[in-house]
């Protein structure tokens, strides 16, 4: 089955659609799969390094050094994660209920609006919470053609369900990006400081 085909066909029956373009979603793919491939190239690359010079890296900096690196690639398979989901979600509504659902890896949701806890839209990133306890949030990459779309919806929230995003959602990123750098900046000082009173 073709699943852009079957992503792409016409709204039926009164149902709207919001989804990522055919070229959108490409896109999600091709830096989705570079961050993964720069990641197994990364933890390749540290590997080969903590073998072949081990007598570099002092035994007690090690760990300190697989740390960072695993943080490091950890991070960069998230933002793969990140990229794609949002590209392959669908949104389908109408005026008394709505359906969500990805094709890969396979997830769908659907309830009246009543069900739903909280939406809000950032930086091109339509976020939707539903009662579900596992995994309650969605996300959809919204293209700038379709914020009529999205205005067309909140016609259907109850009161207090849209929301501006919290101001932590850009904070998190920061804060990732710093305990990254402040773990690399650290073994590095370790090393330098193992060398200099050898």
């Amino acid at each position: 089955m073709d699943l852009d085909a079957h992503a792409t066909r016409a709204p039926t029956g009164g149902i709207r659609r919001l989804e990522t373009s055919r070229e959108g979603r490409r896109i999600a793919n091709v830096l989705a799969l570079v961050l993964v491939l720069v990641s197994t190239a990364f933890v390749a690359g540290a590997a080969l390094v903590l073998l072949r010079f081990s007598e570099l890296y002092p035994i007690n900096i090690r760990w300190v050094v697989c740390f960072s690196t695993t943080f490091a690639v950890l991070f960069q398979l998230w933002g793969a994660y990140l990229v794609y989901l949002p590209a392959h979600t669908v949104l389908e509504f109408s005026s008394v209920s709505l359906r969500l659902t990805r094709s890969l890896p396979f997830r769908a949701w659907s309830g009246p609006w009543r069900d739903v806890g909280q939406l809000y839209l950032h930086k091109g990133l339509f976020v939707i919470r539903t009662p579900e306890r596992l995994w309650p949030g969605w996300a959809i990459k919204v293209a700038p053609g379709e914020v009529s779309l999205v205005e067309e919806l909140k016609r259907y929230l109850g009161p207090g369900v849209w929301r501006e995003p919290h101001p932590r959602l850009r904070f998190a990123g920061r804060a990732l990006s710093l305990v990254h750098a402040i773990l690399f900046g650290l073994a590095l000082l370790v090393y330098l400081l193992e060398k200099a009173f050898r």
